[in-house]
């Protein structure tokens, strides 16, 4: 074998070799970005789900806040031929208190700042006042008697007319009559308000005496 045949022989395996070197070279280069990409779309992908498995937790936490809040019911209902304009001054009378006097007086005083912004004065009962206020606390499922007739139940003696109506657990009702027409005119009533948890508890009436009262006085009889 020639020189010239010689070198062509050993030149082709030569050549083959580095071809093939410079094949896996480049198989394990892209292998490696291809392990490298895999990894950084898993651990993208795995933020992904993490923020998704937080807003999802947020969202039902949410959820159960707003459900809370969305369960108490205010109604208000008052004597639709009466007509409220004249009404200056308002005495209290017997309550249905609860076990614990603070909550009592938050009632209370809550009750006296609403008819105070609606422009009504607070006197003793024996001063001849036009509107007489009670509340009523269901602390437990309980009965309460609404008696009507000379003196409105409230005051006592007299000929009188009683019914009997169940108060719900956690439900605050605020009765206010006319003393002289000794009659119950206007109702206001929250479910879902009075609990053992102070903090919550005082939210709820605030937010319970807040509605009742945006419809008090009513409009005037047409």
């Amino acid at each position: 074998m020639g020189c010239r045949e010689l070198t062509r022989a050993s030149v082709v395996p030569l050549s083959l070799s580095l071809r093939l070197l410079r094949e896996r070279q480049l198989i394990e280069k892209y292998s490696g970005l291809g392990r490298i990409k895999t990894n950084v779309q898993g651990t993208l992908l795995l933020e992904v789900i993490m923020k998704i498995t937080r807003i999802g937790v947020g969202l039902c936490f949410l959820s159960i806040l707003t459900g809370s809040a969305l369960a108490q019911k205010v109604y208000v209902d008052w004597d639709k031929t009466n007509s409220f304009a004249n009404y200056k001054t308002y005495a209290w009378g017997n309550n249905t208190p609860t076990k614990d006097p603070l909550m009592d007086q938050r009632i209370q005083q809550g009750i006296d700042m609403h008819l105070a912004a609606k422009g009504l004065t607070k006197v003793d009962a024996n001063s001849n006042p036009d509107l007489l206020v009670r509340y009523h606390v269901g602390t437990e499922t309980q009965q309460q008697l609404n008696t009507f007739g000379d003196g409105w139940g409230w005051w006592g003696g007299g000929m009188s007319t009683t019914t009997v109506q169940n108060i719900t657990t956690g439900q605050l009702m605020v009765d206010i009559g006319d003393v002289k027409k000794k009659i119950l005119i206007w109702r206001g009533t929250a479910d879902d308000t009075i609990s053992n948890n102070p903090e919550k508890v005082d939210k709820a009436i605030n937010k319970a005496l807040t509605k009742m009262f945006e419809k008090f006085p009513p409009p005037s009889p047409k």
